[in-house]
């Protein structure tokens, strides 16, 4: 066996080896399928080339040689059209295709007809018995194979330009396996047509077939100085596997090149692990070292106690660590992907809708890189619109126990090195951190609520005792403030006690204002008594006038202290509800502090409205508006769930207008909100059932408490 004789083995063996791997693949599509007709093309040349060169007599080496000659028209053209499907441009050079299909089929059907043409016989050359030598026809070839490979070459070139990601460095693993193979190829050339130029590089044909087998096959790519290495590495320790009990065996030592064949054929395969291995950890160093940091940060995400710390700590510091150009967090409320924090130049859409089908695949991936979904998903319009708006190259779904609570998005390395398998596995485990951590949060956020609430009960239930104990401190100097004006007044009308009459008048007069001042502190004890007792749980024939006049006593120095007004339409003569004066008081005090808020960012024009009238016979309707900030249409249903506000999280618990719904459901009555959306205000509605009975008449306490 010579060196010629062993290339081609290798590359058959490599080109057979790539065949089944490719077509053991999960999937098979026009590009793969096109690789594989490649790849049997090149076996055909790789076995031809390895049975010439070994051929003991010159029939056998000519015939080989000149089957050899039929293969190799193929090569050339099954590549181009390999690079046309890859390259996404087949449907725009169809007759370019066919034209090429034209003269390679004609160039090949010339040389069957007359293989004398194209192979004329063989020679000696490079100390070998037999060579092929050029025939009249061979010279057409170079021309034609030179002709197909620049114009593969110049089509992944420009994919190369205009792609990014795992695609770009596909097209760039591309690139340079058609340097080596036109290299390998075209070496053998020179041998046929009399130029003494001994043909080496034919044995990098088998490296370019493995490198871009493992492009097309794989889209989670290493770095190319990786494969490079790889393939380096192992092409010279089997190299000298292979070559050093051959050059024993030639020069006599058979025994010798047998136990050493046997010895380095075992050591071989270990021997390639430790050194491939030591030259990854070498040239991966830099990436394995933030991918390690990345695994113990994400282990601190247990500290985090709010989602806004979380998602900053993911899109800031991560991207930072891995040096990438930009990053989004969306978060998913049950209905959207709202976006909630990003990093870098790029911009992202406001929301995703979770119908989304790009969503769904994301949900069933995890960690997934970008151009795998758009392989997935076809070249069609919403794959590109979507990933247009969300640039990145790879992305996370945050998931936990089936339930999408967010999309990650990642733009590309600043280096421009795709991600690799291990960074998928790193951020896989950072989306399971990143779910625990939300989920902790949520935990966190209603423990905390929850001991707000039962804090809030019991300064309710101090404030009840308290406001009973003031009352009556309160009440008892109020009332000899009044009845010692009173007899200081009886005093000075008696007839024993002299002094001008103008005196009097302005003493009697100075008496009543005090005496109405001390009558209004005992309202005012008497009102907040009752709203702190919360009501008595029973229903009774009320108007509802006087939870009116209760209520804008309370709430007039919050609307002073804001500047707000508000404004009364309430009809004459309005029928007796079967209700609880407080707890309506309360309904008031809810809608008119939500109004307040709503207003507060108003610069002028501070305006809230109730109005109270009869609609029909038997329904009382209140309506409390306000021009404010309004309310979204997809929360309107919403708002009278517990734990929905449309406050800040430090200024409201979600907690007032359910207790207002659970209040009217008592009143067997009916509440909604009303609005045309952000910035045009809100109305909130109450409709009333009106008292069926007499109005003198006096029904008691129904036994119903609202909790």
């Amino acid at each position: 066996m010579n060196f010629l004789s062993f290339s081609g083995l290798v590359v058959f063996l490599s080109s057979i080896g790539c065949f089944i791997f490719i077509f053991s693949s999960r999937s098979l599509d026009h590009v793969k399928f096109l690789w594989s007709l490649f790849n049997i093309a090149v076996a055909l040349w790789g076995g031809s080339f390895f049975l010439g060169f070994s051929a003991a007599d010159q029939p056998g080496a000519l015939f080989w040689f000149r089957f050899l000659s039929v293969t190799s028209i193929f090569i050339p053209l099954f590549f181009l059209q390999f690079s046309l499907f890859f390259s996404e441009e087949n449907p725009n050079y169809n007759h370019f295709l066919i034209l090429n299909y034209l003269l390679s089929v004609g160039y090949f059907l010339a040389v069957v007809i007359f293989p004398g043409t194209f192979i004329q016989k063989t020679t000696p050359r490079f100390g070998l018995d037999y060579y092929p030598s050029a025939g009249s026809l061979f010279w057409i070839f170079p021309v034609l194979y030179s002709y197909q490979w620049i114009c593969a070459a110049l089509l992944l070139y420009r994919k190369f330009r205009h792609s990014r990601g795992a695609v770009r460095e596909q097209a760039r693993y591309i690139l340079i396996g058609i340097a080596l193979a036109y290299l390998g190829g075209g070496s053998t050339f020179f041998g046929v047509v009399g130029i003494d130029l001994f043909p080496y590089p034919a044995v990098l044909v088998s490296l370019y077939v493995v490198l871009i087998a493992y492009a097309t096959i794989r889209h989670r790519l290493m770095d190319i100085r990786v494969a490079v290495t790889s393939a380096g590495i192992f092409f010279l320790t089997y190299a000298l596997a292979l070559g050093m009990p051959f050059y024993f065996h030639h020069i006599g030592y058979k025994f010798e090149a047998l136990l050493l064949a046997i010895l380095l054929a075992t050591a071989a395969p270990f021997i390639y692990a430790r050194l491939k291995k030591r030259a990854e950890d070498s040239i991966l160093s830099e990436q394995k070292l933030y991918q390690d940091i990345l695994l113990r940060a994400s282990e601190g995400f247990s500290r985090l106690k709010s989602l806004e710390e979380i998602t900053r700590f993911v899109v800031q510091v991560f991207p930072k660590v891995m040096r990438l150009k930009s990053a989004a967090f969306y978060l998913y409320d049950g209905q959207r992907l709202s976006l909630k924090d990003s990093f870098g130049g790029e911009v992202y859409a406001p929301e995703i809708p979770s119908e989304n089908r790009i969503v769904a695949c994301l949900k069933s991936s995890g960690a997934v890189l970008v151009d795998e979904l758009r392989d997935e998903l076809g070249a069609g319009r919403e794959a590109a619109l979507f990933f247009k708006d969300h640039p990145a190259a790879a992305a996370l779904a945050v998931t936990r126990d089936a339930r999408l609570l967010g999309i990650i998005f990642l733009g590309e390395k600043m280096d421009g090195i795709p991600f690799s398998e291990r960074d998928l596995m790193v951020l896989r485990v950072i989306a399971d951190h990143t779910a625990l951590a939300m989920e902790n949060s949520r935990h966190w956020a209603d423990a905390m609520r929850r001991m707000e609430e039962d804090g809030q009960r019991a300064r309710m239930a101090s404030l009840d005792a308290m406001a009973s104990s003031l009352a009556h401190e309160i009440d008892n100097p109020n009332t000899i403030i009044i009845g010692q004006s009173e007899l200081v007044g009886e005093t000075i009308d008696m007839p024993e006690v002299v002094m001008p009459e103008g005196v009097r008048a302005d003493i009697k007069r100075s008496l009543g204002y005090m005496i109405e001042a001390s009558r209004r502190v005992a309202g005012m004890v008497q009102t907040i008594l009752e709203y702190s007792r919360m009501g008595q749980g029973g229903l009774n024939p009320v108007r509802i006038d006087p939870a009116v006049d209760a209520f804008e006593f309370l709430i007039n120095p919050q609307m002073k202290k804001y500047g707000v007004v508000l404004r009364k339409d309430i009809a004459p003569d309005l029928p007796l509800i079967l209700g609880d004066k407080v707890q309506l008081e309360e309904i008031f005090m809810n809608f008119a502090t939500n109004g307040i808020f709503a207003v507060r960012g108003n610069r002028e024009d501070k305006r809230l409205t109730l109005r109270i009238f009869r609609k029909g016979p038997d329904i009382l309707r209140i309506e409390f508006t306000d021009n404010g900030q309004g309310i979204s249409p997809w929360l309107l249903k919403d708002v009278f769930l517990p734990s929905v506000t449309t406050k800040g999280s430090a200024e409201g618990t979600g907690l007032g207008l359910y207790r207002v719904r659970k209040i009217v459901d008592f009143h067997n009555g009916e509440v909604w909100a009303e609005s045309q959306g952000e910035g045009r205000g809100s109305c909130f509605v109450v409709e009333l059932p009106v008292y069926k009975g007499d109005e003198g008449e006096f029904q008691v306490n129904m036994s119903r408490k609202v909790f």
